[in-house]
């Protein structure tokens, strides 16, 4: 015990320096991209220097808001803030698109802030999530989660979905001219429907009861983890709870089994806060001026790509911007999948990787970014999207809610994913820029 204590202490230490290490390295190559890109902005505007520096200068900046808001949730959990660390999450973890969407907005580039959005709903549930799967696949050959939590999350992105689908449909089918007004009435109802329900995922996963509470269930927590995760491994549905009815205290275990794997991922990974909340949140607050200005520049460079290069907005915004903008999450996930350590820490940190990014995106982000374009009366920005986007989406949400139905996945199912992600990214390619 007194060695694996002193081998954890350090590898804390470790984990620290190297920590600290990347924060410099990013905040440096994140001042002098700042600095570049805007001396380009001035010198040479609109120009494809200033559009592919200013995405690229992103890479740094979304290191230190992935960083600086992991270490942010880990502090609100550690002082038993449960619902503070899953609303931080929800506007610190995607901050990065959340302020390009606005930011295009802003700049009557609603279209843009569309793609983008559900671009980056495209790359997290194919490209993150089969990543995760395809390299933990050679560390694990079965990789088991837990298939009722990975469900209700599943369903949440189609309810997500569903909402983009029935404007899109209603704008198709409908035959009369005014069909408009009500398009966007249906879109700024569904976004008010979608932040109830955002609300009523947080409290669900992130509710913390009292300690009396705890002390009287306890025993109801064994069982469900007992039924779910049999040992120490977060298994497949077993026939026993496949056949227990869904009922108030069943509900309860679930909210309370999310809490404990949450709690045992860090303390496997070794993750603890290391930052005070105030330096953390001044950090992301810098990170999102920086963005806010990059941003700018890089929507306002938007054309030059497409006349020179011939890349459309639809592939900058589908492609180009989740990716580049969600790179240090993306490469997080795949380093920490392959790693051989990743087969002692479970597999359920990838559900909240991928599935929980795109629920906030879905849930969160893109109803906020309809609403204030309502504020703004900008009535582009809208649920309304092209049926092109409608059928790629469907088509990727399909495939993840029956891949997390099995409960467990294999290398293979990832390499489908990534399959799926170039395959959409190549008819991307070619699709009309004014589609």
């Amino acid at each position: 015990m007194a060695s694996e204590k002193r081998l954890l202490d350090r590898n804390a230490r470790h984990r620290l320096f190297n920590e600290k290490t990347l924060l410099l390295i990013a905040s440096i190559l994140a001042c002098a991209g700042f600095c570049a890109t805007t001396v380009l902005h001035f010198t040479r505007p609109a120009h494809n220097a200033e559009f592919f520096l200013g995405v690229f200068s992103m890479i740094p900046i979304s290191v230190i808001v992935q960083t600086c808001s992991e270490d942010l949730s880990l502090r609100l959990q550690h002082h038993g803030h449960e619902v503070a660390a899953g609303l931080s999450d929800a506007i610190f973890r995607n901050c990065v698109e959340f302020v390009f969407a606005i930011v295009a907005l802003v700049g009557h580039e609603a279209k843009v802030a569309q793609t983008a959005l559900t671009g980056g709903i495209l790359t997290n549930t194919l490209l993150i999530l089969g990543t995760c799967f395809f390299m933990g696949g050679f560390q694990k050959h079965t990789q088991t989660y837990p298939a009722i939590l990975a469900r209700l999350k599943s369903t949440l992105l189609i309810i997500g979905v569903a909402s983009l689908m029935l404007p899109t449909a209603h704008k198709l089918c409908a035959e009369e001219v005014s069909t408009q007004g009500s398009g966007l009435t249906i879109s700024r109802s569904a976004s008010v429907v979608h932040l109830v329900l955002f609300v009523s995922y947080l409290c669900f996963f992130y509710h913390t009861q009292s300690d009396e509470e705890k002390d009287e269930d306890k025993d109801k927590y064994k069982f469900v983890r007992n039924i779910l995760i049999p040992g120490s491994t977060a298994m497949a549905v077993t026939p026993e709870i496949a056949k227990t009815s869904f009922s108030p205290e069943l509900s309860w275990q679930l909210r309370e089994l999310s809490r404990k794997l949450r709690e045992e991922s860090q303390k496997q990974c070794g993750k603890t806060p290391k930052r005070p909340v105030a330096v953390n949140v001044i950090l992301l607050c810098a990170c999102v001026v920086v963005t806010t200005f990059v941003s700018l520049y890089v929507v306002e460079s938007l054309e030059a790509p497409h006349h020179t290069l011939g890349l459309s907005k639809s592939f900058v915004g589908l492609i180009l911007v989740p990716i580049v903008y969600g790179a240090a999450q993306h490469v997080g996930a795949a380093v920490r999948a392959g790693r051989k350590s990743a087969t002692h820490e479970g597999t359920d940190w990838i559900i909240e990787t991928a599935l929980d990014s795109s629920i906030r995106i879905s849930l969160f982000i893109l109803p906020c970014v309809v609403l204030l374009g309502w504020a703004l009366n900008e009535p582009n920005m809208s649920l309304l999207f092209d049926s092109f986007q409608v059928i790629l989406l469907g088509i990727a949400i399909s495939l993840v809610n029956y891949i997390m139905h099995s409960g467990s996945a294999y290398w293979l199912e990832g390499a489908m994913l990534i399959a799926l992600y170039v395959l959409m990214a190549i008819s991307i390619w070619f699709y009309p820029n004014d589609a």
